[in-house]
């Protein structure tokens, strides 16, 4: 659980100063589907499959740059690989959004962040918190005012041993 104090202290730190700056910040929540991969060249991208990741996200727009938003979410993603191991990840994370401005019916999200994560692993059915980092794109659209629905390809690297 102590991997939980950065990211709930920077969601907390940009909410307040953002909120702060501007009177109507954009705020957005959403849900999004997509590849979940492990981070490329790494023994656990070697080991485990891509697979299907689904999540939940809050976001918000800084007040004076427009293209940028601070976001919070978590995740659910459940690694195969051609063995019996299998990993369950349940990321908790805080991410800095790019919006690339292009004028286009959906909106293209470049995204960075980090958190913890919930990491189960099998066979051996042992369960931990874990440090972890990630980057991503979004293809996204607007349902109604504030329901964002998205479709996402994310790569996660679980920091196992600091």
């Amino acid at each position: 659980m102590k991997y939980l104090q950065f990211p709930i202290i920077f969601c907390l730190f940009f909410y307040s100063s953002i909120h702060a700056q501007i009177e109507n910040p954009k705020t957005e929540i959403g849900f999004w589907l997509g590849a979940s991969n492990p981070f490329p060249g790494t023994d656990t991208g070697r080991a485990l499959n891509t697979t299907l990741g689904a999540g939940l996200f809050g976001r918000f727009q800084w007040g004076s740059y427009p293209n940028f938003y601070t976001e919070v979410g978590g995740s659910l993603s459940n690694y195969l690989s051609r063995t019996e191991r299998a990993l369950t990840t349940i990321p908790l994370f805080g991410a800095i959004d790019y919006k690339v401005p292009a004028e286009l019916p959906v909106s293209l999200f470049l995204k960075a962040g980090g958190g913890a994560a919930y990491v189960l692993a099998r066979p051996a059915n042992t369960a931990r918190w874990d440090p972890m980092g990630f980057l991503g794109t979004e293809i996204s659209f607007v349902a109604g005012k504030k329901i964002r629905i998205g479709l996402r390809i994310d790569y996660h690297h679980i920091f196992e041993k600091i």
